[in-house]
């Protein structure tokens, strides 16, 4: 009895591994299909969206055998259409090939979202809302915006051909090691964005060709540029003002996302290069009474943030004092933190991360407030104490 219910048993998962091989092994050619690495998008002429698609071409090689990663494989297709839907349509019917966006890594928005001299830029909830609401699509994936059209930070010509999105995802993270920049995810775009008075900072990436140098042989320098360059202050959802590295610095340590400081440093005269490594940031909230024009008693929130870190000087060819090299230091972070603050509370939006903290450690007040929160963050005050050792 028992040897026969082990062999129905042994049967029945015979089976189940067969359904479950033939399933996995159906073949599939991949020149039907554009595997989607990033997007793209700007929007052109009103109501009209341009998308560029990173597409890995399946090329094989010109005498046969397995494809080249290293030859050209990698290129951007660019279709148009009134939303991203019709675009991603459009690209199948241009190319009869079915699209895949499962493994998109970047998404880039261009012209008409990122905030000008003139404007400030369309809201990106919508655009964003329908990645986020595709199942294929990974939702850790970047979110960064481009200085000038997305497509040219897609399409950018580097040495080595295109420049895949796993490269530009890389220059994202370099300046996130160095806090030039808050990296953004889209499910971090998509929590930030149910706040209230939701704001948060995005990279900005730059991509053009540098001038050559009169009497320099162009193809002996490296004369194209891409990189995070600034940062994107995002408020209620609309892209409103671009922020320079040391003002993204700022807001990065007052929230508490600081890894890594690089500042030149003029100490007794003398220029020292110091790196900071930031070792903990604490932040508290609390309540402190204070008074407005009519000097009625109120009570307006107080965000301290404490900065511990290690300085290791790089450069200092004239030789320092410890003393004078951690007080400027100190300085130069608490004028960046300053400077973020500043360049944040001029609009009503949470990109310090008030009132989560309010939610969280004051919920009574937190509730009490409700209906005015564009108020409370208006009245409050941030501190910023610093503390740094020197390492050998």
């Amino acid at each position: 009895m028992q040897r026969g219910i082990k062999r129905a048993v042994a049967f029945a998962a015979a089976v189940l591994a067969a359904a479950f091989l033939c399933g996995c092994t159906r073949l599939a050619d991949v020149n039907l299909r554009l595997v989607v690495h990033a997007v793209g998008v700007d929007i052109i002429d009103d109501g009209i969206w341009r998308a560029s698609y990173q597409v890995f071409n399946a090329q094989p090689a010109q005498e046969g055998g397995p494809v080249d990663a290293t030859d050209q494989n990698v290129v951007t297709i660019v279709t148009y259409g009134r939303s991203l839907y019709e675009t991603q349509k459009s690209l199948e019917l241009q190319t009869g090939k079915e699209v895949l966006t499962g493994d998109v890594e970047l998404i880039v928005l261009g012209r008409g979202f990122t905030p000008t001299q003139e404007c400030i830029g369309e809201d990106i909830s919508g655009v964003l809302s329908y990645f986020w609401n595709n199942y294929d699509i990974y939702m850790g994936v970047n979110v960064v915006f481009s200085e000038g059209d997305a497509a040219d930070i897609v399409s950018a010509e580097l040495e080595h051909g295109t420049a895949a999105a796993e490269l530009l995802n890389r220059m994202i993270l370099s300046a996130q090691e160095y806090t030039r920049t808050v990296p953004t995810r889209l499910i971090e775009a998509s929590n930030h964005l149910s706040d209230e008075c939701s704001g948060f900072i995005v990279p900005m990436m730059s991509a053009y060709s540098t001038s050559v140098p009169e009497g320099l042989d162009g193809a002996d320098i490296y004369d194209k540029y891409i990189a995070v360059t600034a940062s994107v202050l995002v408020s209620g959802g609309v892209p409103v003002k671009i922020l320079a590295p040391q003002q993204s610095q700022g807001v990065s340590i007052l929230s508490g996302r600081a890894d890594k400081l690089s500042y030149e440093l003029m100490c007794d005269g003398k220029r020292v290069s110091a790196e900071i490594d930031v070792k903990k940031i604490e932040r508290k909230i609390s309540l402190s009474e204070a008074s407005d024009a009519e000097s009625e008693k109120m009570l307006v929130p107080v965000l301290d943030v404490t900065l511990h870190g290690k300085v290791k000087l790089k450069d200092y060819p004239d030789g320092y004092d410890e003393n004078a090299v951690i007080a400027a230091a100190e300085q130069m972070i608490k004028d960046v933190c300053s400077q973020g603050r500043e360049a944040v509370s001029a609009y009503p939006c949470d990109a310090l991360g008030i009132l989560r903290m309010l939610k969280r450690y004051q919920n009574e007040f937190y509730n009490r407030s409700s209906g005015e929160y564009e108020s409370l963050l208006g009245r409050a005050a941030v501190n910023i104490e610093v503390e740094l050792d020197i390492t050998e």
